[in-house]
């Protein structure tokens, strides 16, 4: 799989490239931050914290990885804080 292994401090991100028909939580052409899951991986799949801001397996091949730069992340990261707090 193409997931790279990288350093604690370093997140990684995908975009979904799968347009899908169920109404379930991904949406084709958003970013997602990806989590490690080696079983997962094993088996083509992924582990994202998808739109339910839940971390859920999805297969693989539903996306497409990106590098997203550091100061875009930390918005991210700080965006989605205040969106749990709301909740």
């Amino acid at each position: 799989m193409w997931v790279k292994k990288l350093g604690n401090s370093m997140k990684q991100y995908v975009v979904c490239v799968y347009t899908v028909d169920d109404p379930i939580h991904v949406s084709k052409n958003k970013i997602y931050e990806l989590l490690r899951d080696d079983r997962g991986e094993s088996n083509g799949m992924i582990r994202i914290i998808d739109d339910s801001n839940e971390d859920y397996l999805y297969p693989g091949s539903w996306f497409m990885p990106i590098q997203i730069p550091i100061d875009i992340q930390q918005a991210m990261t700080q965006q989605r804080r205040n969106k749990r707090r709301k909740s």
